[in-house]
């Protein structure tokens, strides 16, 4: 079963885009004020007008009581409705913030998801060489090879790089949207 989904959104095209689009279930409008307060509402997508006020403060409350909280932000654009999700991203503090900032040559990660997928896109690519290389010569080895020791050896390596290698995959969602 999916997490649920909160739509606090007045009532008008952008309640019944949302509303449509989580169908079947549909779910009602419920005040994000009366969210925050409900200590017992299961985590889940919190969809708000990008026009509410602290809609920021709302989701680091939500956030700080469990991870599982995603808050967006819904907005009216040219091709529909379109969502941004609202975060606290990376909490830490001033100084260490301006001295990775001022010292590495690729920051954007630690403030913006946008890097950090980037960063995430970017090492998939480069494992990914190396680890196909790997594993070809270590299939070629295997058609050589006669001693049943070194066979195994083999074996074990050529099944760690699999795992390494759907692992890897597993990660392919995590990339930039494109433009």
């Amino acid at each position: 079963m999916s997490a649920p989904v909160y739509l606090s959104l007045e009532a008008g095209p952008l309640l019944d885009a949302c509303r449509e689009a989580f169908a079947p279930s549909s779910p009602e409008p419920v005040s994000l004020d009366d969210l925050l307060e409900d200590d017992d509402a299961p985590p889940g997508l919190v969809l708000a007008s990008s026009q509410r006020p602290h809609l920021d403060r709302a989701a680091m409350r939500l956030q700080e009581r469990d991870e599982a909280w995603t808050v967006a932000a819904v907005e009216s654009g040219p091709d529909g409705p379109r969502i941004q999700a609202v975060s606290r991203a990376f909490a830490g503090g001033l100084a260490e913030t301006a001295e990775a900032w001022m010292e590495e040559a690729r920051p954007a990660p630690l403030l913006e998801i946008r890097g950090t997928l980037r960063e995430i896109a970017k090492a998939r690519h480069d494992i990914n060489n190396p680890l196909t290389s790997a594993l070809a010569e270590v299939q070629l080895l295997l058609m050589d090879v006669d001693d049943a020791e070194v066979r195994e050896g083999l074996e074990v390596v050529e099944e760690q790089l699999r795992r390494i290698r759907d692992l890897v995959a597993q990660t392919g969602h995590l990339r930039p949207p494109q433009r």
